[in-house]
């Protein structure tokens, strides 16, 4: 009697995992970006079906633009995520596309009434995304069950604390990503204008100097803010940080009786950059 064969796993699979499983990882100098959810526990106790329906669509809209960027998804934890792109042009199409589509997306009626999700239009509607763009070499190797690329090290824990330390809706950045895009300009890569504000110089846990953070805002979101047009509160900083003195923005209140003179602000608050939401991805 014949002997029957049994399919290898890679035969099993559908052709969208294999391709997720097989995909070309970022590696060297990359872009990494976290998102989050602003004020998610909340809208889990009080609009709990809604919220069920709301992060599937979330979900959908940034794991749908990935390929088209080149975005590598490192992990997802509750309603956040960690990509790796070849370059910050890339992250910053996915970042910006994925704002826009969030904000035209078809949210449960009954989740654009409460405020941390609520109907204000031209510039918000449903759930509030942070996100944070960071530019480094980190370090990285595959993991031996799935296959998948895992990243870690110094700039991945910073990328993830600037990012946090963002408001919903917010797109912010470290100066080695500005730098980039400028670079980028000059090069001739770019075509469409995105606007970079200098928002400060900040402390974050686990680096030991204060970071000029940035940011970057979208032509169609150029009107989007909290405290006024393209004006969100001051980030989220733990300004009880050995280094948070040397903060451009250090709360007065906390300062001594001797004032802690602010080092190495920048002469101009911001600078206007280019970059591609059309070509980047090619």
């Amino acid at each position: 009697t014949g002997t029957k064969s049994v399919d290898e796993p890679s035969s099993l699979m559908t052709a969208d995992l294999k391709e997720y499983m097989t995909q070309e990882a970022p590696t060297g100098k990359v872009a990494l970006v976290f998102t989050d959810v602003q004020s998610s526990t909340k809208l889990w106790e009080n609009r709990k079906m809604e919220m069920a329906e709301a992060i599937s669509l979330h979900d959908g809209i940034l794991r749908g633009l990935l390929k088209k960027h080149r975005g590598y998804e490192v992990r997802t934890e509750g309603d956040a995520f960690f990509v790796v792109f070849w370059s910050v042009i890339d992250a910053f199409n996915w970042c910006f596309e994925s704002q826009l589509e969030l904000l035209n997306a078809e949210w449960p009626e009954k989740l654009l009434d409460y405020p941390p999700a609520k109907l204000e239009e031209p510039y918000w509607a449903g759930v509030r995304v942070r996100m944070g763009v960071h530019l480094g070499q980190p370090a990285c190797k595959r993991n031996p069950i799935h296959g998948r690329m895992e990243y870690f090290g110094p700039v991945v824990n910073e990328a993830d604390r600037i990012a946090d330390s963002g408001h919903g809706g917010q797109v912010i950045c470290t100066k080695s990503v500005v730098d980039d895009l400028e670079k980028a300009e000059k090069e001739g890569k770019i075509e469409s204008s995105l606007k970079t504000k200098w928002l400060g110089k900040y402390p974050y846990e686990g680096v030991t100097q204060v970071l000029d953070i940035y940011q970057v805002i979208h032509p169609a979101l150029e009107g989007r803010g909290v405290t006024g047009p393209g004006k969100f509160p001051e980030l989220r900083i733990d300004w009880t940080l050995p280094n948070a003195y040397e903060s451009t923005n250090f709360p007065e209140s906390r300062r001594g009786s001797k004032s802690e003179e602010k080092k190495g602000m920048p002469k101009t608050k911001g600078s206007n950059v280019k970059a591609s939401l059309a070509k980047g991805s090619e």
